[in-house]
């Protein structure tokens, strides 16, 4: 057998007349994004699901997923649809937060059903906002990505200020010692 692997680029917008269509519950939503796909003959759509944990006040992005004709690639002759997904939890904000994000951040995408990488999704200038408990059309206060620093980043800074501090320390010591020798008296 012979396999032979195509990397495609697609840029897709999603169109701003898609029909919208959503499931609230307690612990779980979701919002589905469809339109007509480029022969009009099938549906794509684009599904976020969003999971509460209520113990710990926040809601995350848990998955999403995006069923795509194959008429949409190039070079696909098939009638099938392929349906992709990203289903790693992301994006934890407090209940009453909305997540923002201005910077591009690229999701791995999967085959439903498979564990293998076989593309990405690179979004940018997102924000969103789930579990909201009144009818208002305004984002709540945004968590914003930009502050998500990881956890090297401090640690870095504390045992450099650290080393900084044992240096000064020790050079003082020396320092004391030395003008102790010479006879030199401190008051």
């Amino acid at each position: 057998m012979l396999f032979y692997l195509q990397t495609i680029y697609k840029v897709m917008d999603v169109p701003s007349n898609s029909n919208v269509t959503g499931k609230c519950n307690k612990t779980e939503q979701n919002l589905t994004l469809s339109w007509e796909s480029q022969n009009k003959t099938t549906q794509n759509n684009f599904t976020i699901h969003f999971v509460k944990n209520e113990t710990e006040k926040y809601y995350s992005l848990h998955h999403f997923e995006i069923s795509l004709a194959a008429e949409e690639f190039p070079n696909d002759k098939s009638n099938k649809t392929v349906t992709v997904i990203h289903v790693t939890p992301q994006f934890k904000t407090g209940l009453s937060n909305s997540y923002k994000c201005i910077k591009e951040q690229q999701l791995d995408l999967t085959l439903k059903g498979n564990n293998v990488t076989v593309g990405f999704l690179k979004v940018t200038n997102l924000q969103f906002q789930a579990f909201r408990g009144d009818n208002t059309t305004i984002f709540g206060l945004a968590k914003d990505c930009s502050f998500d620093t990881p956890d090297i980043v401090p640690i870095t800074v504390g045992c450099a200020l650290a080393g900084l501090v044992v240096i000064v320390l020790i050079a003082y010591l020396v320092g004391r010692r030395r003008s102790q020798a010479r006879g030199y008296l401190s008051m």
